[in-house]
Formats: structure tokens, sequence, C-alpha cells
């Protein structure tokens, strides 16, 4: 099992499908909001990991997800408020620094060995799997995120878009079932 695939799973869907928009201006404001999107992140890292948790390094894995998302969240949202022109770089590094410490927190952890696993066997024993998984929320909300954030920098209103949300969850789904056919 690679354990960076899996941690970016946790990351991609806490940070984009499960976190509201208000959840995202709450953040902006109160350190309260900051704290409950990093809850989100090991919560669903656990929910991930959850039939790894007896593995050693996990527990100490999912509380790095969580302390290190608050930290490197509320340090972007500092810095954005000191200088509201940061915020399309500053968008950029938080999400390489969430990246770059899941990397990290995976190579601590190491390979899990899955054979054990009995629920749930095709998501842990099949990387193409995971892998979907990890696509779905990149594709679409991550990329419409995105998107929304170069547009607004350039002073267009952020609205989500989610005729090109489901039209890539879509294009995503019949590329990997194409490819699980054959």
């Amino acid at each position: 099992m690679n354990t960076f695939i899996y941690l970016l799973i946790g990351h991609f869907y806490a940070d984009y499908p499960f976190q509201s928009s208000r959840l995202a201006e709450y953040k902006k404001n109160h350190v309260t909001g900051v704290i409950i999107h990093a809850g989100m992140h090991f919560f669903m890292t656990l929910l991930v990991f959850f039939p790894l948790l007896g593995v050693q390094g996990v527990w100490v894995g999912l509380v790095t997800v969580f302390l290190t998302h608050g930290i490197i969240d509320q340090t972007k949202i500092f810095l954005n408020k000191r200088n509201p022109l940061w915020t399309l770089p500053l968008y950029f590094i938080d999400q390489a620094t969430h990246i770059g410490v899941a990397y990290l927190i995976s190579q601590s952890i190491g390979v899990l060995n899955t054979s054990a696993v009995t629920s749930l066997r095709f998501f842990y024993q099949n990387d193409s799997v995971a892998l979907y998984i990890l696509l779905l929320p990149v594709v679409t909300y991550f990329y419409d995120v995105t998107r929304q954030i170069i547009r607004h920098h350039k002073g267009v209103p952020f609205k989500r878009d989610y005729r090109m949300i489901v039209q890539n969850a879509v294009i995503v789904t019949v590329g990997f079932g194409i490819y699980w056919m054959s």
C-alpha cells in the first residue's frame, strides 16, 4: 500500500468537497474554524486508515496531519491578511506544503502491509482504485477552486462551476472504467 496516495486522499477530500464555503470563510476570522478544518483532516485520514490503526506509526501520522494542517492554514491566513496580493502564491505554497508533509509522513510510516485487511480489500490492495478515488476530488473540486482563485485574482467573482465538476468526474470515471474492463 502506498501510504502517500492514501494520505493525499484524506487531504484532498477534507480540503475540497468536505470543506464548505462557509467554513472556508469562518477560518479566515476565527482560529476555531482552523481547528475544525484541521479536525476534518484528522477525521478523513482516520477513515482512510481505519483498518490499519493498529499499525505502528499510523496514529503519529494522524496527529501530525492535524497539527501541521492547522499550523500551515493559520500561517497562510495570517500572511493573507498582511498582504492580500499574496493570495494566489500562498494558495499554491499552502497546497505544496500540505502535500510535502503528506510525503514526509508517508516516508516515516513506510509501506503498509494490507494483506490482513479483509474489508474493502479492493481499495487497499488495488492502487488503481485508490488512484481513482484520489483523482476525483483533484479533477473536480481542486481544479474548480484553483481555477476560481486564479480568476478571482484577476477580479472575476467566485462562482462554483458544477457543470464542469460533473463533466470532469464523468471523464475520469469513464477512463478508469475502460482501464478496469481491459
